[in-house]
């Protein structure tokens, strides 16, 4: 069987393409690729800024980690470290062992719509995640329903133990580390930069209810 490679460009604000180009391929060549120039000017720049490398540099891992061992990342010609979002996870572990603090963490996927990881955090509730491969920075509904189930375990244990206790669901979340990498359908987010994902439970499309093992490794 024939295979061939497209390719276009567009220019001026995307209001120019070019004629398609077309030739003959490997089968072995399969893959998509996407460069872009950005027109500094416009943005009064003459260089990028050291945020938005930064930015574009944590995207670029954001997408080895969730998009698995069927694709390569690469990063100015070198692949990212990340196969899987278990691994990209341990970027972030890894950074704070660094600093001298060794912090556990328990992974499940649990379908193909969800993956979940738990770690520790400081005091203040803090999470990772991602909705159809988009980076929900300020979490969310998936979050809360991943965060919620943990939180509940761990203060029923804590209040059976100890009677006097009366922990709150709150006060749990907040030293909880929670990484989320979540398939819904129709998301629906806070605003157009797709923040935070606003889509109700029921609505999910799948459903993630953590075993009893991952939730007893968590104690």
């Amino acid at each position: 069987m024939a295979h061939a490679s497209r390719r276009k460009v567009f220019s001026e604000n995307m209001g120019k393409k070019s004629e398609p180009e077309v030739k003959m391929c490997k089968q072995s060549e399969n893959w998509t690729i996407v460069t872009f120039k950005p027109d500094l000017a416009k943005f009064d720049l003459t260089e990028l800024d050291h945020d938005i490398v930064a930015l574009m540099r944590r995207r670029v891992g954001d997408m080895a980690g969730i998009l698995g061992k069927s694709v390569n990342v690469e990063l100015n010609g070198q692949k990212v470290a990340a196969k899987s979002f278990s691994e990209y996870v341990q970027l972030y572990i890894d950074s704070v062992s660094k600093e001298g603090v060794e912090l556990p963490s328990i992974y499940q996927k649990e379908n193909d719509h969800w993956e979940v990881c738990v770690s520790l955090s400081q005091g203040q509730f803090q999470q990772v995640s991602f909705v159809n491969g988009i980076a929900t920075i300020r979490g969310g509904t998936h979050v809360n329903y991943v965060a919620n189930q943990i939180a509940s375990h761990l203060m029923g244990i804590v209040n059976k133990i100890n009677k006097q206790a009366s922990m709150k669901l709150h006060t749990v979340k907040g030293y909880l580390w929670v990484f989320v990498n979540a398939l819904i359908e129709n998301p629906l987010f806070d605003s157009q930069t797709k923040e935070t994902l606003t889509t109700h439970q029921s609505s999910f499309g799948s459903t993630c209810f953590l075993s009893e093992d991952f939730l007893k490794r968590g104690m």
